[in-house]
């Protein structure tokens, strides 16, 4: 805060100013309401397929809300519960609801894809939220006027993983955080709920696993200029998106996110990962999009990502035999002889009984085999297999030429399949909780490791896998967030 100066004018080379005062932000509000009808429906336009993943239609409707308060803000939304902290947030409470019904006209966008019951509703969350915040700026006269809500399931939009203790609520127990033996989460503040309204009408589309409903609406009866040039510009607003998303997962603090509104880490309600990888399937040459100075990398439409740690590859790339793709860093970091393997194997054990307190079987040794091998060893006749525990010759296969942080993940994997031999009847057990636990050893021994890109790779993959080693992680990870102990050997012992 301070005096900015205004130019009166020009002249002859002398400039005449006049000192202002000036405040840091000014007072902004957004309004707390839950939709309580949709009636009246008329279609404006035919639906216009936008592609595989994406229809729209434009309707006009009659859209009650009911306004419970207001939140008052200065700059963004800050809801900050860190102690000597204050958030920026204040809750307006009126003493009675308002109920308004208007005549609204209306973007209905039906998005397609593979999502599961919880994240369809969370991916839901995250895209009203940040097409919200990009309207703000797209045209901020008018944005008020226009709203931007879905029909999320009810406990979508409360506190996931977060339980009511006396007056304030425990911390989001993330496994990734308790790596460190602390938790640095700030607890949730509820306020941060009443961001998304409830709605409750028939005339909504719920959420499923297959398609996600979006709707933003125009305090408009006649005019849908607004809203035919936010469909016009759709590709413009998921890329903006798109690429807040990938530098924000690469930005650590409290203020640096978004998504985060003030706290260290998202809350639950949003899914970044799995908005990210439906944006990325939908927007046209997603590679072409992205600058140089976004990534920190020369960049190429037609090269692709690595299949190592998922960055986009540079002019110097590495192919395999198999089509797969290395980029530079990876390549650097090779493990190709005996001598890396070995002393590997050893820090993958050591990490295990120290983090896990467990006991691995002692005699295991390492082998390079060819992918070709394992594969077969693994009855996979294609795909990529990057491991193999041959129980019978107490021996782990793996690919040469792999990058250190991958080989080591890969032998955490199989060390862990190797436990659950010496420990668990696995005949009892199905395959997606075996290789579902083992992948989460996996991730959680590559954060412990401070290998977070390679982490946040694998669980990308892992969080859309439609195969035994998708639906054990994600059972697993959904598992341990209701539990006070977080070692997942202690549960798995128990269970079966």
């Amino acid at each position: 805060m301070g005096d900015r100066y205004r130019i009166e004018s020009i002249e002859n080379g002398i400039i005449k100013t006049e000192t202002e005062p000036t405040t840091k932000y000014e007072l902004a509000y957004r309004s707390v309401y839950n939709i309580t009808a949709f009636d009246n429906l008329q279609p404006y336009t035919k639906r216009s397929v936008k592609s595989n993943s994406l229809s729209i239609e434009f309707l006009q409707a009659d859209l009650t809300r009911e306004i419970s308060g207001y939140l008052s803000y200065r700059g963004i939304l800050l809801f900050d519960n860190t102690p000597n902290k204050s958030s920026n947030v204040s809750l307006v409470q009126l003493p009675e609801a308002i109920t308004e019904t208007k005549t609204v006209t209306c973007l209905h966008m039906t998005i397609k894809g593979k999502f599961n019951d919880k994240s369809c509703n969370k991916i839901a969350n995250t895209l009203c939220w940040l097409i919200s915040g990009a309207l703000e700026s797209f045209i901020p006269k008018n944005y008020k006027d226009v709203i931007v809500f879905s029909k999320t399931k009810e406990a979508s939009v409360k506190a996931d993983g977060y339980f009511e203790e006396d007056n304030g609520f425990l911390p989001d127990p993330i496994p990734s955080d308790l790596l460190t033996g602390f938790n640095i989460v700030d607890p949730l503040n509820p306020d941060i709920l009443k961001l998304f309204p409830g709605v409750c009408d028939e005339n909504i589309h719920s959420n499923t696993s297959e398609e996600i409903h979006l709707y933003i609406a125009h305090f408009s009866e006649t005019d849908i200029g607004l809203l035919t040039a936010i469909e016009e510009d759709l590709d413009r607003l998921w890329t903006v998106i798109y690429k807040y998303l990938r530098w924000a997962e690469s930005q650590e603090g409290a203020t640096a996110n978004y998504l985060r509104l003030g706290c260290k880490k998202t809350p639950k309600i949003f899914d970044s990962i799995g908005t990210s990888m439906w944006l990325k399937s939908i927007i046209p040459n997603v590679d072409n999009v992205i600058k140089e100075s976004d990534l920190d990398l020369k960049t190429s439409s037609t090269l692709g990502h690595c299949s190592f740690c998922g960055k986009p590859l540079t002019v110097i790339e590495y192919t395999f035999t198999d089509g797969r793709k290395m980029c530079q860093s990876c390549h650097e970091h090779a493990t190709t002889s005996r001598k890396e393997i070995t002393v590997l194997l050893t820090k993958a054990v050591e990490l295990l009984e120290d983090k896990y307190e467990i006991m691995i079987p002692d005699g295991i040794k390492v082998k390079f085999k060819s992918a070709a091998s394992i594969r077969k060893a693994c009855g996979h006749s294609e795909g990529r297999v990057l491991g193999f525990y041959n129980l019978k010759r107490k021996e782990i296969w793996i690919e040469r030429g792999g990058p250190e942080p991958c080989v080591m993940s890969t032998l955490v994997h199989e060390l862990t399949h190797a436990w659950q031999h010496a420990n668990i009847n696995m005949n009892k057990i199905e395959l997606k909780y075996i290789e579902g636990h083992s992948s989460y050893v996996e991730i959680e021994c590559l954060r412990a490791l401070k290998q977070n890109v390679y982490a946040d790779f694998s669980e990308i993959n892992l969080m859309h896998a439609q195969d035994e080693y998708g639906e054990g992680y994600r059972f697993w990870k959904d598992y341990l967030l209701l539990e006070s102990e977080k070692n997942i050997f202690k549960h798995i012992v128990k269970m079966f």
